[in-house]
């Protein structure tokens, strides 16, 4: 959904370049688009601006209306089907076709009758010995001209059948057409349902951020992974949410980013994690679960890794795959997710933390690609923890979607860190504070860099 991806897009996008988010709301405007090819699902914070209420009420009105017109028009058309009512030219000429065609033939059966009955006559005038020459010759005549007249006739009822015909097939052609736009008009009102309902559905997600989707801490993070990816091979890393919160979730997705970074400044020295603000490739990303055994790319269609339900105190988790080209000359990179939960009672929530993990990239352009990895239930070797705060409680044996483990819930809810350095937690707590400003306060902002 178009709505979820730009959040799930600002999201990603404070985590990679958390000092822009963190300034004032026209700095957004300011935010660097990657230099080389990007993946759906880490696009720029100026990549799609958030549309207004009033856009997405109009949107849903817009939408509505065209319901309800291909409705009322495929109605009236099913209605003239029914009695046979078709195009006004095409029925004026069928109607005076088949009247022509009906005189003919009621003409041609008056010519047959007038030339048996001179027929007859001539009969009986031939057979009497007392008719005169004249006589029969008048009636020799009279057969003449009444043979003459039936063949006129049958040629005039030939002409009139010929035109009513052609009335009779386009009437019938008309009624095809008619059929065929009514089909065609139900594939269109089913396209037109389905753009009334994500209208709606844009609407109704739009409505639960500003109203009562807020950041809570229902979900705690982990995310664990490889330090390192050779250039033109994956890494696999495994994302779990737990739910720390006292009540059952009934529908949990994630929306990963990533983006991979130069390292090093001009003069070849490595640059401080807080200054990397130019992404210069954005690696793609996949996912995958127990459930969903195939790898799913993360695109704008499909912008979420979904875990389904998760228990109170169950975790629940996915498997995220992410490609480096071959020829990134890139050496960092970061990977990172907010998530939200929704519930069928239409309450819902935005995790309070964006959990985080760098990843070092190998090899640079002179790399030979390596094989991708596919999904796999053993653990990732030489993981990069990526954890919050661990805390007792009870552990989880659920079967949800998205896959599950016996993993003790955590809570806590802090923001993920590596270890690398000192200066993650500062950018950890930047993703933190972007998540806290509320998504509202995303869309203002991003709302101000196009009004002002």
């Amino acid at each position: 959904m178009k709505i979820r991806r730009i959040l799930a897009t600002a999201v990603a996008a404070a985590v990679t370049t958390p000092v822009v988010f963190l300034s004032a709301g026209p700095a957004v405007a300011d935010t660097p688009k990657p230099t080389q090819k990007q993946t759906a699902g880490t696009a720029d914070a100026e990549d799609d601006d958030a549309p207004t209420l009033e856009e997405l009420e109009a949107a849903v009105e817009a939408a509505q209306a065209k319901v309800d017109d291909l409705e009322e028009r495929r109605a009236k058309l099913l209605q003239d089907l029914e009695d046979d009512k078709i195009d006004p030219a095409v029925q004026a000429e069928y109607d005076d076709a088949k009247k022509a065609y009906d005189d003919a033939k009621a003409a041609t059966a008056t010519a047959v009758t007038a030339l048996t009955a001179a027929e007859a006559e001539l009969t009986r005038v031939n057979a009497d010995p007392n008719a005169t020459e004249q006589q029969k010759t008048d009636a020799a005549k009279a057969v003449e001209d009444a043979g003459k007249a039936r063949d006129a006739a049958k040629a005039a009822e030939q002409t009139a059948k010929e035109r009513f015909d052609a009335a009779d097939t386009a009437w019938d052609d008309a009624r095809v057409a008619m059929v065929r736009e009514y089909s065609r008009l139900g594939t269109e009102l089913e396209t037109a349902e389905d753009e009334l309902a994500q209208a709606e559905e844009e609407l109704e997600f739009w409505k639960s951020i500003q109203e009562g989707c807020k950041e809570d801490a229902s979900l705690s993070f982990s995310l664990t992974g490889p330090e390192k990816i050779e250039a033109g091979g994956s890494g696999i890393f495994t994302l779990s949410l737990s739910n720390v919160s006292d009540r059952d979730l009934d529908d949990v997705q994630a929306f990963p980013g990533a983006a991979l970074f130069d390292g090093l400044d001009e003069d070849g020295k490595p640059r401080d994690r807080e200054d990397l603000h130019d992404p210069v490739d954005r690696p793609t990303i996949e996912w995958s679960s127990k459930d969903v055994l195939e790898w799913t790319e993360i695109t704008e269609e499909f912008d979420a890794a979904e875990f389904g339900a998760i228990d109170k105190g169950h975790t629940s988790e996915v498997k995220l795959r992410v490609t480096v080209d071959g020829d990134t000359p890139a050496n960092l990179g970061t990977l990172n997710s907010p998530a939200m939960y929704w519930n069928e009672d239409g309450s819902c929530g935005i995790s309070d933390e964006v959990v985080v993990t760098w990843f070092d990239v190998t090899g640079g352009e002179e790399a030979e690609p390596t094989p991708t990895q596919e999904p796999t239930d053993e653990p990732t070797p030489a993981p990069s923890p990526s954890t919050s705060t661990p805390a007792p409680a009870a552990t989880s044996n659920t079967t949800q979607q998205g896959g599950s483990s016996n993993t003790p819930v955590t809570t806590g809810g802090q923001l993920a860190a590596t270890g690398a350095n000192d200066t993650l937690p500062q950018l950890g707590a930047a993703a933190g504070a972007a998540v806290v400003l509320g998504a509202g306060a995303l869309f203002v902002a991003r709302r101000r860099r196009v009004n002002g």
